[in-house]
């Protein structure tokens, strides 16, 4: 292409920044990327990286696009700026914020929402980009390539209104590209197998020369996080489940139920209660009959996904995904084990995956995460439930909702450098127990 009058041909790397979330390495990054012969570097923005809940967007810290794109102007490098919403790459749900993906609407209005805060997001991020374009600013932003939905032809829609909000630069059709980074952390989907797997530019991974080998570990200290699995425990403040059924009834979910509930179906699915990635306890309540013959669950976790479950305390069983992100068990009640009229409870931990890429649909939906049917076999008690998870308001922003899950010891910070673990008990490793639960294990690096 012509630049500053010149034809001159862009040899292009894709950079991850939000699988790379050090500001600080980034200058490093583009410096390597140059001295390895590329002139020009692809950014893809990731809306849901930025976005945690709807109408919030965080660009400061880690998610800095002002400093990314400092940065590469900094070693010399063009850039292609590739704003979505829709950007694939192995990016949690292809790029879109897990907020857009609740399913408690009609399709039609589910698609407008979809088109309307697109629109959103692109305003803001074009205000960000606009002063980097070069010529236009005091950067090199060179390309522009925005990714709408075909179906729908929101491309071009989003390419006129990109000229509106001051985006002059040329917006690019297709774009080959080699990923310069091979790290991937977090609940974005499945790992991305990329380019020069030499080169991990993560916080933290690296150590002076000569010190490899003088690398210490202190003492291992240990802690349960399972409590919700007791038969006593507080969940009433959980958010409940709503009855309704989900009006968006999508074709596309697979998940099938062994054991289909009385009624009406409870579950919409973890999204529509603002929790998306990760741990998600659910606590169901029920008055038993004592013909409970077992308890029996069908959802969507995605693939490496897993469920555990226990009955008043008592361990059931666990299950894990099937390889199209199915999950689902029939777990048999143990003769006895409930009384007519006694109250029980249900404890089921659902470990919920990153979203996919929603390939053969519309974007503006995706497969949903979370047990989405649940039946006692045998009985026809109605059954109370309730559930938490780490969601839209995250206790953590720096890492975000994409990095942490809904255990008590993530929302509390346990996996924090700096939580004090001293009332902790110390353990040896290997670690041995028969019991099934959750257990952290904590150590220090000298």
């Amino acid at each position: 292409m012509s630049i500053d009058g010149r034809n001159t041909p862009l040899w292009v790397a894709t950079f991850h920044y939000w699988r790379a979330p050090d500001p600080g390495l980034w200058g490093e990054t583009f410096g390597r990327l140059k001295a390895s012969g590329y002139n020009a570097v692809a950014l893809d923005v990731f809306w849901g990286y930025h976005s945690p809940r709807p109408g919030a967007y965080d660009f400061g810290g880690v998610r800095d696009l002002d400093r990314l794109l400092d940065a590469a102007a900094g070693a010399g490098l063009y850039v292609i700026v590739q704003p979505g919403p829709f950007i694939g790459d192995g990016a949690n749900a292809a790029g879109l914020p897990d907020w857009l993906l609740a399913r408690n609407g009609r399709a039609g209005s589910i698609a407008a929402r979809y088109a309307r805060e697109s629109r959103r997001w692109l305003r803001q991020v074009d205000g960000i980009i606009a002063p980097h374009q070069l010529g236009a600013g005091s950067g090199t932003v060179v390309l522009y390539d925005t990714a709408g939905d075909a179906a729908t032809g929101s491309r071009p829609a989003f390419e006129r209104a990109a000229r509106r909000d001051g985006v002059t630069v040329p917006f690019a059709s297709r774009i080959y590209t080699r990923a310069f980074q091979d790290d991937n952390w977090g609940w974005t989907g499945d790992p991305v197998w990329a380019y020069l797997p030499q080169y991990v530019p993560y916080a933290g991974a690296s150590m002076p020369p000569g010190d490899a080998g003088t690398t210490a570990l202190g003492a291992w200290r240990m802690h349960a996080d399972d409590a919700e699995a007791r038969p006593v425990f507080e969940d009433q403040a959980w958010p409940p489940l709503s009855s309704a059924v989900p009006l968006d009834t999508d074709e596309g979910i697979r998940a099938r139920p062994r054991v289909r509930a009385h009624g009406k179906p409870q579950f919409l699915g973890v999204d529509d209660y603002g929790f998306h990635h990760g741990a998600v306890w659910y606590r169901g309540h029920f008055s038993a009959s004592g013909s409970e013959r077992a308890f029996s669950f069908g959802g969507m976790s995605g693939r490496g996904g897993a469920c555990a479950v226990w009955l008043n305390g008592a361990y059931l069983g666990s299950a894990t995904a099937a390889r199209d992100g199915t999950i689902g068990a029939l777990l048999p009640i143990p003769p006895g084990a409930l009384r007519r009229g006694s109250r029980a409870v249900l404890s089921v931990l659902f470990e919920n995956m990153g979203h996919n890429e929603p390939l053969d649909r519309d974007l503006g939906r995706a497969e949903p995460r979370g047990m989405l049917q649940a039946a006692l076999a045998g009985s026809a008690a109605a059954i109370d439930w309730h559930l938490l998870g780490n969601g839209e308001y995250n206790t953590d922003p720096i890492r975000g909702p994409l990095a942490t899950g809904g255990l008590a010891g993530e929302i509390a910070g346990w996996q924090d450098p700096a939580f004090v673990d001293r009332a902790w008990p110390t353990t040896t490793l290997p670690a041995r127990t028969t019991r099934a639960g959750v257990t952290w294990y904590r150590t220090r690096v000298a």
